[in-house]
C-alpha cells in the first residue's frame, strides 16, 4: 500500500515537472498570428495545426524565423529582428537550478 502511494507521489512530481517545462502558449496570444504570417512568407517550415503550441515549439519556430530573416535582404530586416527577439524574450525562461 505504501509502495503504491509512493509511486503515485513520484509520478505526480514527474508530471508537474513535465508541465512546467512544456508550458502551453495561450491560444489567444498574438504570436500565433505572427507565426502564421511568417509561415505564409516562407520564413519557417509549415506549422502544426495542433494547438495550443508549447513554449518550446514556439521558440524553435521563432529561432528558425530569426535565422531566415537575418539571412534575408528585407528592407525592414532590423525591425523584424527586433519583433522576433521580443517574442523570444517573452517565451525564454532562464535555466533553473
Amino acid at each position: 500500500m505504501k509502495k503504491g502511494l509512493l509511486v503515485l507521489f513520484l509520478l505526480g512530481i514527474a508530471f508537474n515537472a513535465f508541465c512546467q517545462t512544456n508550458s502551453s502558449v495561450d491560444i489567444t496570444d498574438d504570436v500565433y498570428e505572427f507565426l502564421l504570417d511568417a509561415e505564409t512568407k516562407g520564413l519557417c517550415k509549415p506549422l502544426t495545426n495542433i494547438r495550443p503550441y508549447s513554449e518550446k515549439y514556439v521558440l524553435t519556430v521563432l529561432n528558425e524565423i530569426l535565422e531566415n530573416v537575418q539571412n534575408s535582404e528585407s528592407k525592414n530586416k532590423d525591425s523584424e529582428i527586433a519583433v522576433i527577439n521580443a517574442y523570444i524574450k517573452k517565451y525564454e525562461h532562464p535555466a533553473e537550478g
